[in-house]
């Protein structure tokens, strides 16, 4: 059987739109809303590829109920169908050109659980 090889977090860019990377999740926080009673806004992470290169990737507030009980710190996930946006902003948590956005049609699997 042929092994399918996965994106390199190095090779992300919103040219394409079929992304399928391997990460651990490093570090994972919740950012709160002042403004709002809502308890969150986003969840945002840093993600490492296999080749220790780092990613950032955000789940904004409508989809934080789907991902935010799934995705823990220190687990290595299989990341597929997500949004590749240009990370911008004064206060960059990393130093990569684009971050993911996790969708609606985005899967997240834990790598070495069935």
């Amino acid at each position: 059987m042929a092994s399918v090889r996965c994106d390199y977090v190095t090779e992300i860019t919103p040219a394409k739109e079929s992304w399928d990377v391997v990460v651990q999740v490093i570090r994972l926080w919740f950012v709160s809303n002042m403004n709002s009673k809502q308890k969150y806004y986003v969840m945002e992470m840093v993600l490492m590829g296999e080749k220790g290169d780092n990613i950032q990737a955000s789940v904004k507030k409508n989809l934080l109920s789907r991902f935010d009980n799934k995705i823990r710190e220190g687990i290595v996930y299989n990341f597929k169908y997500f949004g590749v946006a240009a990370n911008t902003g004064v206060y960059r948590t990393i130093k990569h050109q684009f971050k993911l956005n996790l969708q609606n049609p985005t899967v997240v699997t834990e790598v070495g659980a069935d």
